[in-house]
């Protein structure tokens, strides 16, 4: 197995996830429904994955759900009222790349190349380096067109251990501020143990 089709798998699934979510926004309220948490303060909750060995906060009024196929888990916005028809997400994946070692560098040139291909729309509005639990990883802020309204993502990810830490949030590009500073407190707070 190559690494393109590693990385292809794990990603394809993930975007399939996302655009199908979009499509079916009843099916949607209705499927992310459970939650776990343990409070830490007014606004946010701390999560412990012991599966995956990770830690991070997220914000209090999500839901959390840990049986997606593909997923290690996923933190899910409420609605915001009648006319609200998507609920913005945090996905969580982890990657074992011990059959085919890459470095962050490889893994991120793999992705951005299988993410193209996989969305021909993608545009990609910024790339930058960034730290992700004390290890160098990357952001990346994209923008596509599943259907007729405009979708925006922020990506970070990172390589250790033979294993690639992708988080994603996803938003209808109009509503994507609403929650980003939220998404910025789950990078800075997440934990690879």
């Amino acid at each position: 197995m190559s690494h393109g089709k590693i990385c292809r798998s794990s990603f394809l699934a993930l975007i399939l996830m996302v655009c199908c979510l979009l499509l079916e926004s009843t099916s949607y309220r209705a499927v992310f429904s459970a939650t776990k948490n343990t409070a830490v303060g007014s606004s946010f909750l701390n999560y412990n994955n012991v599966e995956y060995g990770l830690e991070m906060k997220y914000p209090k009024a999500w839901t959390v759900r840990e049986d997606i196929q593909g997923l290690a888990f996923a933190f899910i916005s409420p609605l915001a009222g009648g006319q609200d028809e998507f609920r913005e997400n945090i996905v969580v994946m982890v990657v074992d790349l011990a059959q085919q070692p890459m470095n962050l560098e490889e893994f991120t040139d793999q992705s951005i190349a299988n993410t193209k291909e996989s969305i021909p729309n993608l545009k990609i509005e910024k790339k930058e380096k960034i730290t992700l639990s004390k290890n160098p990883g990357y952001l990346m802020v994209s923008t596509f067109k599943p259907q007729e309204q405009q979708v925006k993502q922020a990506q970070v990810w990172t390589v250790t251990h033979n294993k690639a830490y992708f988080l994603q949030y996803t938003a209808m590009h109009d509503q994507f501020e609403r929650y980003y500073a939220d998404f910025e407190t789950v990078i800075k707070s997440f934990i690879i143990n």
